[in-house]
């Protein structure tokens, strides 16, 4: 049945810390990635009109429709805030678009990140008489799902492979899980279950004890402290922590680590909200060399995965268990998953549209328009947060040569409001395969960054198990 998607994917919450009056934060600037995903029409909202320049690009060199774009008056906290506080203004946009038969007369609500906000401007377009069948991809009573714990809790449930560990509310239980897991020599990652940032210590009990971002790694002592630990001689460090993360948020997760998987990889899930019918596909997730003293990091994906056991092996597991106990469980929309290889380990569930989600929409969008490829079929691989200190006018105009369409590929822009900050998000894709698409990737950096930025691009990040790029 024909509908359009309504997009409010606001990327960060201020907290309260930015109004109207002041410049809207770097980290705001992916909320007008939904236009990977939008189709003509589909309405996209977002914090700042995007550049006309982008949109001709948009059009005439990669030949994509753009869906309606509505721009609330004033940026309120955040970019769902800013269109609760405008909804009216909405409401007569959207109405006024669906007189022009410019969007459907049923209408998919996709939020973000899911809240109660989500349910009371549901609840204000249907009474406006927003579509015949109004609906929403949130999930706005299944959060715990987004939680370090609760993911753990739903792949215990329903025996979806994890490392040994579990959730702790008691920091003497979490000690001996610690002490156990040291005994066998292995590292231990203690997690706080939203993400409370910390900063980095030593720890008395392991010698080594990084923090931040609400994780606490505990490498394997001598065994003589492991003794004096459960004697009771000698008390570690990263008990204050904990205790502080358990008063706050009742609980932590504690799991063994993984050292040195083999590789990192994203699940891509999406459950149809009109049908309940689910899709999945799994990408190489890039990730930052640690050796690398560069503070800034350039992430990534490339698709298809080549690791093609544990490609076969995720997929079973997500067909056969997660996407049907999600179903089961009344999710809807995206979810974006990460899960380490070798050992196999279900690490986090995104309730959201994760960056790699977006980039592999808009590779199937170019692969349908440009080459006459079927989805899944083109390959990519994507960077992000590139500086550049160039204004998106000047690099059209400059580079109009790195840009254009070929028979290997297209070099890409996709984020389009990043730029305003001064750093680019690109993508290679190619209906050729995923190495044509990384040459595709070399030669664009090249032109527009130089040969050494571009191998300097291409040093710090790279897929684990494979060789280094």
């Amino acid at each position: 049945k024909p509908h359009s998607f309504l997009f409010i994917h606001n990327q960060s919450n201020t907290k309260g810390d930015l109004d109207s009056t002041k410049t809207i934060p770097l980290g705001q600037a992916g909320d007008g990635n939904a236009i990977l995903l939008g189709n003509k029409h589909d309405v996209l909202v977002t914090s700042l009109p995007i550049q006309q320049e982008y949109l001709d690009y948009w059009t005439n060199t990669l030949k994509l429709t753009i869906p309606q774009i509505f721009v609330p008056k004033t940026f309120d906290t955040d970019l769902l805030q800013s269109v609760v506080n405008h909804k009216e203004d909405l409401i007569e946009f959207i109405q006024q678009k669906q007189k022009e038969g410019k969007v459907q007369k049923d209408v998919i609500l996709s939020v973000f990140e899911a809240d109660e906000r989500d349910i009371e401007l549901l609840e204000t377009l249907k009474k406006a008489g927003l579509g015949d069948d109004l609906t929403s991809e949130c999930n706005y009573d299944l959060l715990t799902l987004g939680n370090k714990d609760g993911f753990r809790e739903f792949c215990h449930e329903h025996q979806v492979t994890q490392l040994p560990g579990g959730t702790f509310k008691d920091v003497e239980e979490l000690e001996k899980f610690v002490i156990g897991q040291h005994e066998q020599r292995h590292t231990v990652v203690i997690k706080s279950p939203h993400g409370i940032g910390v900063d980095e210590h030593d720890d008395l009990m392991s010698k080594s004890c990084a923090g931040g971002g609400g994780q606490l790694r505990l490498k394997p002592p001598k065994k003589e402290e492991i003794e004096k630990v459960k004697e009771g001689s000698k008390t570690a460090k990263w008990q204050e922590t904990v205790r502080e993360w358990i008063s706050k948020e009742k609980a932590v997760e504690a799991e063994q680590f993984a050292d040195a998987p083999e590789r990192e990889m994203v699940v891509d899930i999406y459950i149809d909200p009109t049908d309940e019918h689910h899709a999945a596909v799994v990408f190489d997730q890039l990730v930052k060399n640690e050796n690398e003293e560069e503070g800034m990091a350039y992430y990534g994906a490339k698709y298809p995965s080549i690791a093609k056991e544990a490609e076969q092996t995720i997929m079973k597991q997500v067909e056969d268990t997660v996407a049907p106990a999600l179903v089961k469980a009344g999710y809807r929309g995206p979810a974006g998953i990460d899960v380490l290889w070798n050992p196999l380990h279900f690490m986090e569930l995104n309730m959201r549209t994760d960056a790699i989600t977006y980039v592999k929409h808009l590779t199937d969008r170019l692969g349908k328009n440009l080459y006459q490829t079927q989805p899944g079929s083109t390959a990519f691989m994507s960077l992000v947060n590139l500086p550049l200190d160039l204004a998106p006018a000047q690099l059209f105009q400059q580079h109009a040569d790195a840009l254009s369409v070929t028979e290997e590929g297209v070099f890409a822009l996709s984020n389009p409001n990043r730029q305003r900050w001064g750093f680019y998000d690109v993508v290679a894709v190619s209906p050729k395969g995923r190495a044509a698409a990384e040459e595709v990737m070399k030669k664009g950096l090249e032109k527009i960054w130089g040969k050494e930025k571009a191998e300097h691009f291409l040093k710090v990040v790279y897929v684990p198990g494979t060789a280094k790029e």
